[in-house]
């Protein structure tokens, strides 16, 4: 995250794939180098942790998210330190995205959660029409693959839609 303008606060997205999103949320304390250090949950440390910018986006592209969070810094901040340590991270339910939706009151769409909601979306739309479009009963048997494959396609569009705002 290299010269990135930011402030105690702020909501801090670093992409480490294709729409592989990590979020943070920017604390009011500096590391040894001058710069804020943030706060995120992570499969790394499996819980919340306060560490140097360095250390959490890896050197990767980040950004800070264009949203109005309307409560303040420092109960933002006390939210996100309470967490530290006792976070249980899950890549389901309590990954670094749900962290920041419980410390901001925002209701961010995780990635996981679009993409699990995008494949059974297109398997559900993929088995339907191919049930309408055929007569034969084996055809969903005999064409899961390609069942499959919408459904991951439609997973990646909503992993791409559920990317946040720059600011």
């Amino acid at each position: 995250m290299t010269e990135l303008d930011v402030k105690p606060g702020n909501i801090v997205v670093t992409i480490f794939g294709p729409k592989l999103l990590h979020w943070s949320i920017v604390s009011d304390k500096l590391c040894d180098f001058g710069r804020y250090m943030l706060i995120s949950a992570s499969s790394r440390t499996k819980t919340v942790q306060e560490e140097p910018q360095h250390i959490v986006t890896k050197g990767k592209y980040s950004y800070v998210v264009a949203e109005t969070v309307t409560i303040s810094v420092s109960e933002r901040l006390s939210k996100a330190r309470a967490h530290i340590g006792e976070w249980k991270y899950s890549l389901l339910n309590r990954n670094c995205g749900d962290f920041v939706n419980e410390v901001t009151g925002l209701n961010f769409t995780s990635q996981v959660t679009a993409g699990a909601v995008g494949a059974a979306a297109g398997v559900a739309i993929g088995s339907a029409a191919a049930a309408l479009l055929s007569e034969e009963e084996h055809f969903i048997k005999e064409n899961k693959g390609k069942i499959a494959l919408g459904g991951l396609l439609l997973a990646g569009l909503a992993v791409w839609a559920a990317s946040p705002p720059k600011e």
